[in-house]
């Protein structure tokens, strides 16, 4: 899967461990948290083509992490 320029960033950002409020991760690159959500959801996308699972996860009111199920 080929990840741009904010989406490597994004990554690079979660972890398994604990969940990232978009609103953190988008003042730590600048970006909107819409912004965030969209580059999550292109993410989720192509990892969800090939793996049929997606990559990242959220929880409402908690934010992102990484799924435990990272191949």
């Amino acid at each position: 899967m080929f990840l741009n320029t904010n989406e490597r960033q994004v990554m690079g950002l979660l972890n398994f461990e604990n969940y990232v409020a978009a609103i953190a991760l988008a003042k730590q690159l600048l970006v909107s948290d819409k912004t965030i959500r969209r580059i999550i959801i292109k993410i989720n996308e192509g990892y969800l083509e090939y793996h049929g699972k997606p990559l990242i996860i959220s929880q409402a009111g908690k934010g992102f992490k990484l799924s435990d199920y990272l191949d």
